[in-house]
């Protein structure tokens, strides 16, 4: 694992490497104290190497947040905390498209995918819990501030390897191999902005398995 972390690292060292990092089960009940310093990863054991880095950026979402390393660590990861949802049109996920970034899965598919989950929420086809979640942040001065968060319901991540397909088609999405691993790739600004047409159409795309006929992404 750690050898793979090197490989990132080392390749996207002229640009900006991002991980969800997430948050552990403690930080996630009813009064969690999430501490972006102290925090463990919940997203797995590499991102859990990874957020350790030296010179590793932190965002302080207490639902879901990232870690990065590069040039504009700094501007992406800044003000997550204000965010009602973790992927709010005005989070690190939209500074991410709007830069047109590149999404690698590594071992796993689409129903991994943080992306679309926000493009769901930017087309207003999200399922959102009804009631605020609340969390505190831990400021890193021995206090906590608190905070009212929203996080996706629905389970909608099941369905999002449907339109693997229909990007796959488009040109947009390649899979590949690294080592043992499969490896999937997508350019986050193409794919998101037809998604986003296609979810504005029929936002109950991933409310269920089923394919339609005439799904197309234009």
């Amino acid at each position: 694992m750690s050898a793979l972390l090197q490989e990132l690292t080392d390749f996207f060292a002229p640009g900006t490497l991002v991980m969800p990092v997430g948050h552990d089960e403690t930080s996630a009940v009813p009064g969690g104290i999430f501490d972006p310093v102290q925090t463990p990863s919940g997203e797995g054991v590499l991102s859990e190497m990874f957020r350790q880095l030296p010179g590793v950026i932190r965002s302080r979402h207490p639902a879901g947040s990232l870690a990065a390393l590069g040039a504009d660590s700094v501007w992406l990861m800044a003000d997550h905390e204000k965010c009602i949802s973790e992927f709010s049109a005005s989070s690190p996920w939209w500074k991410l498209f709007q830069k047109g970034t590149k999404c690698i899965f590594i071992g796993c598919g689409l129903e991994r995918s943080c992306m679309i989950a926000a493009a769901e929420e930017w087309a207003g086809s999200a399922r959102l819990s009804k009631r605020y979640c609340r969390r505190r942040l831990a400021l890193g001065n021995g206090r906590n501030r608190r905070l009212r968060i929203k996080v996706h319901t629905g389970r909608h991540y099941r369905y999002y390897p449907k339109v693997e397909e229909l990007f796959r088609d488009a040109g947009l999405l390649s899979r590949n191999r690294w080592d043992c691993c499969d490896v999937l790739v997508f350019n986050s600004s193409e794919c998101v902005s037809r998604l986003l047409r296609l979810l504005c159409r029929k936002k109950t795309l991933f409310a269920s398995g089923r394919v339609g006929r005439n799904l197309k992404i234009f």
